[in-house]
């Protein structure tokens, strides 16, 4: 009796691409149902608290400094940094400092000693530029301390609150800006202007 060998194709020959491809399947969603439950359980583990880096610079920023020029002195927010710092004994600029803060929203200090011959605040440029331009600039009396002057707002970008005030034969403008928004300089002004001093030649 001999062996008769079949020539009809086995199951698994039928079947390997669907069984591969099946066991593929399985193994994805079970891999994704284990990685599922691993991330919904709690975290175990230590937590470190570490000190928020900018600390110092927050410090820095809340810290005063002093400018003592040659004409005007007075404290400012630590957070600026001096730009420019011009003498001219020649004139009519005396002095000019330009302080700019490191903040976001780019504020800067512009103060200007001038002597224009006159007390009269109409004598100076910039002065005459704000009080032209209605429209944009907003005009008030000042007064702080010993100072009288005259206030400008500008309400649109770049922000900016000016002073002009004329004492001890000079004419003097601080002016701060902003690049984005009028909020808070008004308060910075005033201090900035509360320990402000000027000196004659």
């Amino acid at each position: 009796m001999s062996d008769t060998v079949s020539n009809q194709p086995s199951f698994w020959s039928k079947n390997k691409k669907k069984i591969i491809w099946g066991g593929l399947i399985v193994g994805f969603v079970g891999l994704g149902y284990v990685l599922w439950w691993l991330m919904t359980q709690p975290v175990m583990g230590t937590v470190r608290v570490r000190e928020v880096e900018g600390t110092s610079l927050q410090e820095k920023n809340l810290k005063k400094r002093l400018y003592q020029g040659k004409y005007v002195t007075f404290s400012y927010e630590g957070g600026y940094e001096e730009k420019s710092h011009q003498l001219s004994p020649k004139g009519p600029v005396l002095e000019s400092v330009l302080l700019v803060s490191s903040a976001i929203d780019g504020r800067k200090i512009a103060v200007t000693v001038a002597n224009r011959g006159t007390t009269d605040l109409e004598s100076d440029p910039s002065y005459q530029i704000r009080v032209a331009d209605r429209e944009t600039y907003k005009q008030s009396p000042f007064s702080e301390a010993s100072f009288q002057g005259v206030l400008f707002e500008k309400n649109e970008a770049p922000f900016e609150k000016s002073i002009f005030l004329s004492s001890h034969g000079l004419i003097v403008s601080v002016a701060l800006s902003s690049l984005f928004r009028l909020e808070g300089v008004e308060a910075e002004l005033e201090a900035l202007m509360s320990d402000f001093s000027i000196s004659g030649e």
